[in-house]
């Protein structure tokens, strides 16, 4: 029982921190995501003109909050990585990745939101060289996000799914075994 609360704490909080981050800046048209992946300068200083300042001043806000919110899921990366057997039966390397995706995704995030707040600390056309390089970080922050939710899904529905199947295999008599 021990275990299973090792991988539920940070879970839980994962949940409850990206509940929060989405509320916060769910009014922002485009969306933030368009904002980050944003390799183009132009591009990045429309966004953020579109949002004015009031948008501004809530996607500034949001970083007290998404300063600590990449630990939360590089942590429950590492709890599902030490405390779970899910990827245990994939090949050693496929394993690494998985076991370090979301911990390296948080850093590239840490350094997006670095990268994010000195653009916003500035008039437009300021270190535009800073633009794809944020974007840069966002994007392999959110490869690695989705190829471990992907597989986090795919195992979990896995396991499920041979969890269940004992139960309809039907018996040598025919009759379904419960």
């Amino acid at each position: 029982m021990k275990r299973q609360w090792r991988v539920l704490l940070p879970g839980a909080a994962l949940v409850v921190s990206q509940a929060h981050l989405a509320w916060m800046l769910h009014t922002l048209t485009p969306s933030v995501i368009a904002l980050q992946l944003s390799f183009d300068v132009d591009t990045f200083w429309r966004i953020l003109a579109a949002w004015g300042e009031p948008g501004q001043a809530a996607y500034r806000a949001h970083f007290v909050f998404d300063t600590l919110h990449p630990f939360i899921y590089g942590a429950f990366g590492i709890a599902v990585a030490r405390e779970t057997t899910l990827f245990a039966h994939l090949g050693s390397a496929f394993r690494r990745v998985l076991d370090t995706a979301l911990p390296v995704a948080a850093t590239f995030d840490l350094a997006e939101n670095a990268l994010h707040l000195r653009l916003l600390a500035h008039p437009p056309g300021f270190a535009d060289g800073l633009v794809p390089l944020a974007a840069l970080c966002s994007s392999i922050k959110w490869g690695l996000v989705c190829l471990f939710a992907a597989m986090f899904a795919w195992q979990c529905g896995r396991r499920l799914w041979h969890a269940t199947a004992s139960r309809r295999r039907p018996s040598p008599c025919g009759k379904p075994t419960t």
